[in-house]
């Protein structure tokens, strides 16, 4: 029919005439479906669980980023998150009670003094992707 009636005279019409040929069937089905559906009790507990989700993600960051909760509970957060064999397992809770020991108890002084000192450390809680990027940005 593009042949007959509308009698192209270059690749591009064709091209044109080719593409809107091929949309054609396409359109009605787009539109018949193109309308407002109706909120469902799936849709209220899809965004219910990406909202919780969320304030998981941000409660976990901000006990991880807490310089007073404990390394108990930050070794927690790890070994809940991270794929670890049985032995890294094993290895994580010896690191974690071997820190505890040398802390003594509710982070009192340590054992043996003068072993370790006190440093004060900056910790980055900027968007910055990097601890490093972060405080270049603030100095």
């Amino acid at each position: 029919m593009a042949w007959r009636y509308e009698t192209p005279i270059s690749v591009v019409a064709w091209a044109l005439i080719l593409s809107r040929a091929l949309a054609a069937p396409l359109l009605p089905a787009y539109l018949a479906i193109a309308r407002p559906l109706p909120v469902t009790a799936r849709d209220m507990l899809a965004q219910v669980e990406l909202a919780s989700g969320l304030g998981l993600i941000q409660d976990a960051v901000t006990i991880a980023n807490d310089a007073s909760a404990s390394l108990a509970q930050k070794v927690a957060l790890f070994g809940a998150l991270a794929m670890m064999t049985e032995q890294d397992r094993e290895r994580l809770d010896g690191l974690l009670a071997a820190v505890e020991a040398q802390r003594g108890p509710r982070g009192a002084a340590p054992l043996s003094a003068g072993a370790i000192t006190d440093v004060p450390v900056e910790v980055a809680t900027g968007s910055a992707p990097f601890a490093a990027q972060w405080s270049q940005a603030h100095q």
